[in-house]
């Protein structure tokens, strides 16, 4: 796994998880997400249809969700057989998490509300110096 842009890198990630999904028997979201819940119910395992859409789809998703979801499609062996998936901290899964942290760390970062200038407080639907237009609406229906 290589550097490159964020958007690169997240789909550098999906093409991965695609091509090991397929190694594994190409096992359905559903089926995936039935056995994640099972094989990893004393983490409190969830891995969700959309989860696993977003991974495979390139869009970010947080490092526990990967390591599930990379060692679900391991616990295929490659005729999609059943076997034991890897442990959490097993050196098959170190360059997962060693591409998520690049990929975390290129993640473009979130603007904070207090990063907006102090004058610029109006409304978005308001520019100053611009009156301020109401429109009533009344109900005059008589009983």
């Amino acid at each position: 796994m290589a550097e490159g842009t964020y958007g690169d890198l997240l789909q550098e990630q999906a093409n991965h998880l695609s091509r090991l999904r397929i190694e594994r028997g190409n096992p359905s979201l559903r089926a995936i997400e039935e056995r994640a819940s099972k094989l990893f119910a004393q983490e409190n395992a969830s891995l969700p249809i959309a989860t696993q859409s977003a991974a495979f789809n390139g869009q970010y998703v947080g490092l526990d969700k990967l390591m599930w979801l990379v060692r679900t499609l391991m616990s295929w062996d490659e005729y999609g057989d059943d076997c034991t998936p890897p442990a959490r901290r097993a050196p098959e899964l170190h360059q997962w998490r060693t591409h998520w942290v690049e990929i975390t760390s290129a993640r473009p970062k979130r603007r904070k509300a207090t990063d907006s200038p102090a004058d610029d407080t109006a409304p978005s639907y308001r520019r100053r110096g611009q009156p301020v237009r109401f429109i009533w609406l009344l109900d005059a229906r008589l009983r």
